[in-house]
């Protein structure tokens, strides 16, 4: 796999280091909301022509650890309640929604996206228990009937999702994630839930301790921390199934992914690192977004 390009083509350093994240969020160019915890704020920064980071107003939170963004509004969820924090005031109020459906259920909080503007959540399931991952919506639509409902737990469950990650990534109508078993899975709500039967994404996925899955164009670019080897960097094909994995090794998928400068916050050390733009389609070189032939993963190299 030496032949493998790059994945990360420049970096600047950081001057400001940034407390523990619970979880991000895109919500404009170049910019995201990050839920931190001690103290628990949920912060908006954004990434400036000159490559620095700008910290815009933070509002304060309670015990949440998952955040939407739908609309203007960032919504922040616990384990009892949740948040409504505008972005253009940064006012965090309590929404008005039933929240027993989530609350009295045992597993914690799992991995959250958002897709057709509304918010999914995913539960981990105990080790004792074989059983999908269990799967609520909320529709935070304030002229929607289903927004009185509050957070409506789903018939069907989820491919059981990977421990280590918390949050699905949405490409189109589709969000992706990453399986117990390290094969890529998505879902749309119209057929439902899917896993790629190719190559595994993740070689050893007992010994990992966070996953990220960030969108690239039609490429969803996975991140890796691993127990006992470096940091690894993979791409899924959404649309051929194919798969490559990147001699990269630098540390920093957990701290999201600003785009469309297509920058990786990494905290290993602190720099700013920007992904090589011909990996997104199109691109004014022409590379059209495709993984090199010679790149790609195939069933009897694993």
């Amino acid at each position: 796999m030496s032949d493998v390009p790059a994945l990360f083509v420049d970096d600047s350093p950081l001057c400001r280091t940034w407390g523990a994240r619970m979880c991000v969020a895109n919500i404009g160019h170049n910019t995201e909301a990050t839920l931190l915890w001690q103290p628990y704020v949920l912060s908006v920064s954004q990434l400036l022509d000159d490559g620095s980071l700008h910290w815009d107003d933070s509002a304060e939170t309670q015990h949440e650890t998952r955040i939407f963004s739908v609309g203007g509004v960032v919504y922040a969820l616990g384990p009892e309640t949740m948040l409504e924090i505008p972005q253009d005031t940064m006012t965090s109020t309590a929404a008005n929604v039933p929240m027993r459906t989530i609350r009295t259920d045992d597993p914690p909080l799992g991995a959250s996206f958002t897709l057709n503007d509304c918010c999914y959540l995913l539960k981990h399931t105990r080790p004792c228990n074989p059983g999908p991952s269990p799967m609520w919506v909320f529709d935070p639509d304030s002229g929607s009937e289903r927004r009185e409902m509050g957070w409506v737990r789903l018939d069907h469950g989820a491919p059981r999702i990977h421990s280590e990650l918390d949050k699905l990534c949405v490409s189109g109508n589709r969000a992706y994630g990453v399986s117990d078993k390290g094969r890529m899975m998505w879902f749309d709500d119209a057929t439902g839930w899917a896993c790629s039967e190719g190559p595994v994404v993740i070689q050893n996925p007992i010994n990992v301790s966070k996953i990220d899955v960030m969108s690239l164009g039609h490429l969803m670019l996975v991140g890796c921390d691993t127990r006992c080897c470096p940091y690894q960097w993979s791409a899924f094909d959404t649309i051929s199934g194919e798969l490559c994995r990147f001699p990269d090794t630098v540390s920093g998928g957990n701290e999201g992914m600003l785009f469309p400068a297509l920058a990786v916050r990494c905290s290993r050390p602190h720099k700013m690192r920007y992904i090589d733009p011909s990996l997104v389609y199109p691109h004014s070189g022409m590379r059209w977004g495709i993984i090199p032939p010679n790149a790609v993963v195939v069933q009897k190299d694993e």
